[in-house]
């Protein structure tokens, strides 16, 4: 675990991946570019000592440099307060090219409940973080199936998988989500970050009964007082959507980056049956069953797991840490217009059953597909 300063002048330190220094060589037409990282806990003017097969080639406070007499069979170093980087061999096509696994359909198409067949995955969105704790990172890909919707379609879809890899393809695990999880853009935000310092990352991401781990478990068997669900029961409707309470429960678990376990689960906040479907703005789960999500240091030491769900109309956003032992809510924001918070604001309601009303800030009847993490007012905390 290292820490670095907020911001210039701040006695706020924050608690940050623990990485090499990356260095990374690739042929261009002009030579060799290498390029590689100034820690967070590095000043602006450290020096740095770049090597081609042990000769110092150049040295200065620059974090790439172009090696006009560099070959494809050079290794180059880099030295910098002391360290010596590991030695790295010259990308020759300008990209790596990481194997994925054998897709996860199986070997006969599978049909869905409208008896209709489906079969082929393709990747998707990606992530990255250091799950073993070498200091490098690793890969963690969701696979979509060729039936995934977006959420103003009717529909049912296959199940979403996500799997983990090493930089040479090495499959590290594959969580399964189920088909309580409907597959498309807006379902799965995964968050991959060390969120309680031991040097490897964990993945937060919402649940549902029926999702496996990347052991083959259920992720409820990891719950702590959650809200007790069927892991065998399909709980779409007719037309392939999760809605209201008949949509069953839904989870956010924590993941072990490294083998993929459960290591809790709890009740996902909120749950889509906090408003009905009409409050939610639509009747067929368009505006609910939008998710976003983000990492924040919003003490300014700690990182925080932040998870939006809804657009358009009513938008929540929900706060958690994760120590290693608990993922524990730290807020939970309403942002619905009442007549408490003067029919503009929203309410923030803490942990420790307290809350806030804010009347001049509000998401209500906003939409964007997006969420930004910032310290905007440069006081070393997140917004």
């Amino acid at each position: 675990m290292t820490s670095a300063s907020a911001f210039a002048g701040s006695a706020i330190t924050r608690n940050m991946e623990n990485l090499d220094r990356g260095v990374v060589a690739t042929k261009t037409d002009d030579g060799v570019l290498i390029s590689w990282r100034r820690l967070a806990t590095e000043p602006a003017d450290t020096t740095f000592t770049l090597y081609r097969n042990q000769e110092k080639i150049n040295e200065g406070a620059v974090t790439n440099f172009v090696d006009a007499s560099g070959t494809v069979n050079d290794k180059y170093t880099v030295v910098a307060n002391g360290e010596m980087s590991d030695s790295v061999g010259v990308w020759e096509n300008g990209y790596l090219d990481i194997p994925l696994a054998k897709a996860p359909e199986s070997d006969v198409l599978q049909m869905d409940r409208n008896g209709i067949y489906y079969g082929s995955y393709t990747p998707g969105d990606s992530s990255y973080g250091d799950l073993d704790g070498d200091g490098q990172y690793e890969y963690i890909v969701k696979w979509d199936p060729s039936n995934s919707k977006d959420n103003s379609v009717k529909g049912y879809t296959g199940n979403v998988y996500l799997d983990a890899y090493e930089l040479d393809g090495t499959l590290l695990w594959r969580i399964d989500l189920g088909v309580n999880i409907r597959a498309g853009a807006h379902y799965t935000q995964y968050m991959v970050y060390d969120f309680d310092g031991d040097g490897k990352s964990e993945v937060i991401l919402k649940t549902a009964p029926g999702s496996k781990d990347g052991e083959g478990n259920y992720v409820s068997k990891a719950g702590k007082n959650i809200t007790k669900g069927d892991d065998k029961k399909d709980y779409r409707n007719s037309s392939g959507l999760l809605m209201g309470k008949d949509g069953g429960p839904e989870y956010l678990t924590v993941f072990n980056g490294e083998t993929g376990a459960p290591m809790q689960t709890v009740d996902f906040a909120p749950p889509r049956s906090i408003l009905t479907s009409s409050e939610w703005g639509d009747s067929y789960a368009n505006r609910s069953e939008r998710y976003l999500a983000a990492v924040a240091y919003l003490d300014g030491v700690h990182p925080s797991v932040v998870m939006t769900r809804g657009y358009y109309t009513y938008v929540y956003a929900a706060a958690y840490t994760w120590d290693g032992t608990d993922l524990k809510e730290q807020w939970l924001s309403t942002n619905t217009p009442t007549e408490e918070n003067g029919g503009t604001g929203c309410t923030v309601k803490y942990a420790d059953g307290t809350s806030k009303n804010n009347t001049n800030k509000t998401l209500y009847a906003q939409g964007a597909h997006s969420v930004s993490v910032a310290d905007v007012d440069n006081d070393g905390y997140d917004e």
